[in-house]
């Protein structure tokens, strides 16, 4: 997990603004309470720092669903609620699925959720699984902001 820097941060907003690349972007959010106000959270957060803007838009969420599958957006919200690996990671992540919002495109993240969906045996599976895990920690694909509890 990343640690928080904020020197480390504005350095980094201080070193675009200096090649005339601003940090300037829309947060997309639903106008659900929830949504709204994490992107009004991420926006005050930003608002410490010189050289990075940010703004929000809040939409109906049948605005929101066809803006996220056609990609019309610079930062939103999305999930991947994983309880069975199979299909969340491979819908979320793999770069032929049309449910991959993040738009990345990995050979390898792709061959390790390929083979975590039909590998013979849990070891298999637990193997190709942890090579998902290394690689989405490794491109780093989105923020992740939260994560469920773990139920033993």
């Amino acid at each position: 997990m990343a640690e928080n820097n904020p020197e480390e941060a504005q350095r980094l907003f201080d070193e675009l603004a200096a090649e005339g690349k601003p940090v300037d972007f829309t947060f997309l959010a639903t106008t659900l309470p929830e949504t709204k106000a994490t992107a009004e959270v991420t926006q005050a957060q930003l608002a410490a720092y010189d050289n990075v803007h940010m703004n929000v838009e809040a939409v109906d969420f049948a605005a929101f669903i066809p803006r996220n599958i056609a990609r019309d957006y610079e930062m939103m919200i999305s999930s991947a609620n994983v309880q069975e690996p199979d299909s969340t990671l491979w819908n979320a992540f793999h770069s032929r699925s049309m449910g991959n919002v993040t738009g990345i495109s990995d050979p390898e993240l792709d061959a390790a959720l390929d083979a975590g969906r039909v590998g013979a045996t849990p070891e298999e599976r637990d193997a190709a699984y942890e090579i998902v895990q290394k690689r989405l920690n490794e491109v780093a694909p989105a923020v992740w902001y939260t994560r469920a509890l773990r139920r033993s």
